[in-house]
Formats: structure tokens, C-alpha cells, sequence
């Protein structure tokens, strides 16, 4: 049970961060993509070893769970829509505003 709750939570961590990096390239963010990925990578070496110390089922099942529970944080996480300002950029990536900047240059 421990390995299977282990597992779990590195897949959690590991899908819900691709999500959050495939967003973060999409919109140009370097640093977001840097730290995204580094961690991403740390994931990726524990898991490795993880996995190759088990051979249960229940971890198995550990592990594709936390990548489905993941993948779907990470797309909420990261999901557009307007905010309070009818911005519609993912909520986790900063910067200016494109909006903002087209309207200094070529106001209405």
C-alpha cells in the first residue's frame, strides 16, 4: 500500500506538471517552462527507480491513478476563461497582458 500511495503521488506530481509545462510552452514562458521541466525531470529519475523496485498490482494502479488525477489538476490549474478583467490567459502564467499592450499602441 505505501509503494502504491508513493507512486501515486509521483504520477500525480509528474502528469499535472507536463500539463502545467505544455501550457507554459504554448504561451512563451521560459521561466515556467524551465522550473516545469526541472522538476519534471527529478520526477522523472525517482520514478524510474520506483518502478523498477516494484512488481504489485496495487502499485499499478498507484501509478496510473496519480497520472489521470494529475493530468486533470494540471489542466484545471491551467484552464482559460475570462477572470475579473476578462483576461482569458491560462491563470498560471504572468507577463503583460497582450491586450494591454495593442491598446497602447493603437488606441481606439
Amino acid at each position: 500500500m505505501k509503494t502504491c500511495a508513493l507512486l501515486f503521488a509521483l504520477m500525480f506530481l509528474n502528469y499535472g506538471l507536463n500539463a502545467i509545462n505544455f501550457r507554459m510552452v504554448a504561451r512563451g514562458s521560459y521561466l515556467g517552462t524551465a522550473w516545469s521541466d526541472a522538476v519534471i525531470a527529478v520526477l522523472g529519475f525517482t520514478l524510474i527507480r520506483q518502478v523498477a523496485a516494484t512488481e504489485t498490482l496495487l502499485a499499478q494502479v498507484g501509478y496510473v491513478a496519480g497520472g489521470m488525477c494529475g493530468s486533470m489538476l494540471g489542466l484545471y490549474l491551467t484552464r482559460t476563461g475570462p477572470d475579473a478583467d476578462g483576461d482569458r490567459r491560462p491563470r498560471l502564467v504572468h507577463g503583460p497582458r497582450p491586450h494591454a499592450d495593442r491598446a497602447a499602441h493603437h488606441p481606439e
